[in-house]
């Protein structure tokens, strides 16, 4: 768990092509989004039609991911070094702070692209203030209201069995399901996140 402070007043040499992966429930609601996101600069823009949009943020992710490796497979280059994922959120206040912590300015953007390019031991970079650990419960997270959403119990007793058979279909390594309550485990509250995309290699899409 660490800071990185933003070089708020760094901008890119020029601009870098990205693309976004996003799910959506119309065929409008993903043709105002496309145009809206190819004029702020995305370079393709890949839709993924859903029935309900809600609680699903983590099955929809590594269904993105699932699309963007089979991508790559068909491509001469690697595409992606990092990625960035988040998801819409109800809470207004919640979600512009997450949003503003990730990728509120030029700075924090590059901020988290050259933190991971430079830093092999960093292998997620989340929203500060967002982060909850085990030994302090939700006493580091910015919003009342989410420390009362995510609590030890929920997120390191009932989840963590959950998170433990998805890493292990996810690598394919037999790890063992331990006591939770024995280790002071961090969690990102949200779920968003930068990350580097081969962290998140899958070893046989059929398992998951």
């Amino acid at each position: 768990n660490f800071t990185a402070y933003p070089w708020l007043n760094v901008q890119p040499p020029q601009p870098f092509k990205f693309d976004v992966f996003i799910s959506h429930q119309t065929s409008a609601d993903f043709a105002d989004i496309k145009s809206t996101l190819e004029r702020l600069g995305a370079d393709e823009v890949f839709g993924f039609p859903i029935s309900v949009n809600q609680g699903y943020d983590i099955k929809q992710f590594l269904e993105q991911l699932q699309s963007a490796e089979s991508m790559m497979k068909n491509s001469s280059s690697s595409r992606y070094q990092s990625f960035l994922k988040i998801h819409t959120k109800s809470e207004e206040a919640w979600r512009r702070a997450v949003l503003g912590s990730l990728c509120g300015s030029p700075g924090n953007v590059l901020t988290a692209l050259r933190t991971l390019g430079s830093s092999p031991n960093i292998g997620v970079i989340a929203p500060q203030g967002y982060v909850v650990q085990r030994s302090i419960g939700g006493a580091s997270l910015n919003d009342q209201i989410i420390t009362k959403i995510y609590t030890v119990e929920k997120i390191f007793t009932r989840n963590i069995w959950n998170m433990q058979q998805l890493y292990r279909e996810m690598h394919h390594k037999p790890i063992a399901l331990y006591d939770s309550t024995k280790y002071d485990l961090t969690f990102c509250a949200g779920t968003m996140f930068w990350s580097r995309y081969e962290d998140f290699q899958v070893a046989d899409w059929v398992r998951i």
